[in-house]
């Protein structure tokens, strides 16, 4: 049976109070005070304020390794986490489900009846605890599922034994507290014996963690839980050969030595890879917005089957990856002129079919580009329409296209 609840006398529980090296909780005045907690509401929501702001959470780590802190930063720590234990070892313990003083006074017995001075012995207590927020969270919740693992089964021994010997113990042995957690001081005293309340207020256990933590220790999890997406591939996966066949289609169709012309760029490119398969994409302040092809009878029938994309980093990551070679020309003035000189020799090709040569006013009118050159042929045929007929304009069109 557990002997957590010691006797102590009113001389040992006045030297506890009275210790000038331990400061008392400003809300609480008194220990009558501390006993009427729950019917006084401004002390209640202070001192749970100060309960929930629990520094051990400021210091712990995330899932990178445990932490090398300096010296200084170490005695902060503790120095912060000594004072937090003073005030729980001040009042009752505090039950974070219904935010409720109980009537357990456990961690201020246990304090009590320990012989360490109480400066040491919360300095003892507050280096383990800072030990424990230094290591990464993977193995903080596998100290914890342990605790509370062992606690759970001194829980089933002792309705064991009080199964087994209820008729031969009294009444007060039967309405005895049994206090299942443990609690290290690192003193010759391995452990303290604390309820449940005091446990979740030491290490700061809120109700959803608390109830993550007693899920898995009742299905038998007490290592490492892996991370829900080990093992399975995003959907990058899904696209990623359409992707690379799509890019090196449009390096044979458009590219020189590798370079795509001035006119398209990699986004241009990522939207006509996306339409290609039934999405249209759409650029907004806060990102892209991808909305449904519109259905057409030549190119995406009635009852067209939308296929997988990517997202727009996963897209150029497959273009980097794959085809490095393959590049965008930068717009620049050789290029530019390039283009031009392109142009015109077109426009000279395209006036040639519509009947005789453009004027020398109508070329330096002209702008590089198609429907500029459209533009120019129809001003000089418009004294003589005769001469550019409707089969010598469709001609045109076609020549064009």
């Amino acid at each position: 049976k557990n002997t957590s609840n010691h006797s102590f006398s009113s001389n040992d529980e006045s030297t506890w109070n009275n210790d000038p090296t331990r400061t008392s909780t400003s809300d609480i005045s008194s220990s009558s005070a501390a006993t009427d907690t729950n019917n006084n509401k401004s002390a209640l929501k202070a001192i749970s304020k100060k309960i929930h702001g629990n520094p051990l959470k400021r210091l712990e780590r995330g899932c990178k390794g445990p932490k090398t802190s300096t010296k200084e930063e170490e005695e902060e720590g503790i120095r912060m986490i000594s004072e937090f234990l003073k005030e729980l070892c001040s009042t009752s313990c505090f039950d974070k489900d219904t935010n409720k003083f109980t009537s357990c006074k456990c961690l201020q017995q246990e304090a009590i009846n320990n012989n360490t001075a109480p400066q040491e012995l919360l300095h003892a207590i507050a280096l383990q605890l800072f030990q424990f927020a230094s290591q990464p969270k993977p193995i903080r919740h596998i100290f914890l599922k342990k605790q509370i693992h062992a606690a759970e089964e001194r829980k089933k021994q002792w309705r064991t034994v009080t199964r087994k010997c209820k008729k031969t113990m009294s009444e007060s042995e039967r309405n005895e507290k049994i206090l299942f957690y443990r609690l290290k001081n690192g003193t010759d005293i391995d452990e303290w014996s604390i309820c449940c309340h005091a446990f979740r207020n030491v290490y700061g256990l809120f109700p959803n963690h608390w109830r993550t933590l007693t899920t898995m220790v009742k299905a038998g999890i007490l290592d490492v839980v892996p991370h829900g997406g080990t093992g399975r591939k995003g959907r990058s996966h899904l696209a990623t050969a359409d992707v690379i066949a799509f890019l090196k289609d449009m390096e044979e169709r458009y590219a020189e030595d590798g370079i795509l012309p001035t006119r398209f760029t990699k986004r241009n490119v990522y939207k006509q890879f996306c339409f290609q398969r039934g999405y249209i994409v759409k650029d907004t302040k806060t990102g892209s917005e991808f909305h449904f092809r519109p259905f057409d009878d030549a190119d995406w029938p009635v009852g067209s089957v939308c296929l997988p994309i990517l997202s727009w980093a996963c897209f150029r990551s497959i273009w980097k990856l794959h085809l490095p070679k393959l590049e965008v020309q930068i717009y620049t003035a050789a290029a530019a002129a390039a283009a031009a000189s392109t142009n015109h020799e077109d426009e000279m090709s395209i006036s040639s079919v519509g009947g005789g040569n453009l004027s020398p006013s109508a070329s330096t009118s002209t702008v590089c580009g198609n429907s500029s050159i459209i533009s120019t042929q129809r001003e000089e045929n418009d004294g003589n329409s005769k001469d550019f007929s409707d089969s010598d304009r469709a001609a045109l069109t076609a020549e064009l296209e």
